[in-house]
């Protein structure tokens, strides 16, 4: 993205080399905005993709992963908790986010995707998890009822591959 001012200086103190892969990436001009911003998508196709090993970094870069972590719960204004354990994942995308708007002044939007009925899955999980059941991320409360509100933020159940190009429409 040769539009965005060089910020590996900054992305450098706050992640280890190697930070997330997007599942999209886009630039995004809002009528009457500065310039243009920067749409993040993380995309699951069955809820059980929200899960991982957490994280699996070095010592060194764990302790530079687990500061940029609470900088992000203290911007969210939740519990400082650990937020390296199985849903890691979300957390480091929340990380991200956090580092983009408040840190690097860029306008960013996090968008969080789960594909409902995804015909290429052999078990297909069902559409509505028991409560019990859901992700839960500590100090924010279970997937797509967060106890706080993510800036800039939304948790989308999809049902159809076409939910991308309406999406742009549900931006401020």
């Amino acid at each position: 993205m040769n539009w965005l001012p060089d910020l590996s200086g900054m992305l450098a103190e706050l992640w280890p080399q190697g930070g997330p892969v997007w599942d999209a990436l886009a630039r995004v001009t809002l009528h009457g905005s500065r310039g243009p911003g920067v749409l993040l998508v993380e995309a699951k196709s069955y809820p059980q993709e929200l899960y991982s090993n957490g994280c699996c970094a070095s010592e060194v870069s764990r302790g530079q992963i687990v500061r940029a972590l609470q900088n992000t719960q203290r911007w969210l204004g939740v519990e400082q908790t650990d937020w390296t354990g199985p849903l890691y994942q979300s957390a480091n995308r929340l990380a991200h986010l956090y580092f983009l708007r408040e840190v690097a002044g860029v306008p960013t939007w996090f968008v969080n995707l789960c594909f409902a009925g995804d015909p290429l899955r052999r078990v297909v999980p069902p559409l509505t998890p028991s409560l019990g059941s859901r992700p839960r991320l500590p100090g924010l409360g279970r997937a797509g009822e967060l106890a706080c509100r993510v800036p800039s933020s939304w948790e989308l159940p999809a049902r159809a591959p076409g939910v991308l190009a309406s999406l742009v429409r549900l931006l401020p």
